[in-house]
């Protein structure tokens, strides 16, 4: 079993399954939770920011997994710490976005996941530094395969951004119009009861 490619599996098919609820159904699970405004809109944007980043991670396992045997153990220390930090990370995030006020303070451990992701990136540029293949060593070709993943990694990571930036403009106003319309009923209603208190209040006719 390669677990390295089971990890990616499981956290880019769950990142996109989430990232396509955050478009169709969150704002309208936290509506129903009472959550409208600037709160509405920074839990969209959490849990939006979790599934990037875990998608990033997925992509990024999913290249160690093809240079882990190659390079060796310190490639396969790496995936497991952008693993840990990718979990913790994105999971401590969608527990902000969808989780009652009182779990608030689990916005102080997020940066423990970032701090195993940058630590996990660090020790592949590490590796890097130390591990140099001789020309037509099979290393060399995993290596290319490996850029070449990145690149194809970071051009994903450009066009999800821009699509998360579209869907949290549309959000906004999405929460924007909810207010107002909100706002509307209100008024409607406070109209209505003036009208019958104003009506209760004349005399009766003889």
């Amino acid at each position: 079993m390669n677990r390295g490619l089971l990890a990616a599996g499981v956290l880019g098919a769950t990142a996109v399954a989430l990232g396509a609820w955050a478009e169709h159904g969150l704002a309208g699970t936290l509506v129903a939770g009472g959550f409208e405004g600037e709160a509405l809109a920074r839990r969209v944007d959490n849990f939006q920011t979790g599934a990037r980043y875990q998608l990033a991670t997925a992509l990024a396992l999913l290249a160690l997994s093809v240079a882990a045997a190659p390079l060796g153990k310190q490639v396969k220390n790496a995936a497991g710490l952008l693993t840990a930090g990718g979990v913790l990370f994105s999971g401590l995030l969608y527990a902000l976005a969808l989780g009652p006020v009182s779990v608030r303070w689990l916005g102080a451990v997020v940066p423990l996941g970032g701090l195993a992701m940058i630590g996990g990136w660090s020790l592949l540029a590490w590796v890097g530094c130390r591990k140099q293949a001789p020309p037509g060593d099979p290393v060399s070709a995993d290596l290319v395969r490996l850029e070449e993943l990145l690149t194809h990694q970071q051009q994903l990571w450009q066009d999800l951004d821009e699509v998360v930036t579209s869907l949290r403009n549309e959000t906004d106003k999405t929460a924007l119009r909810l207010y107002r319309l909100e706002e509307a009923a209100r008024q409607l209603i406070d109209t209505q009861r003036s009208a019958e208190e104003t009506t209760d209040e004349r005399p009766p006719h003889y």
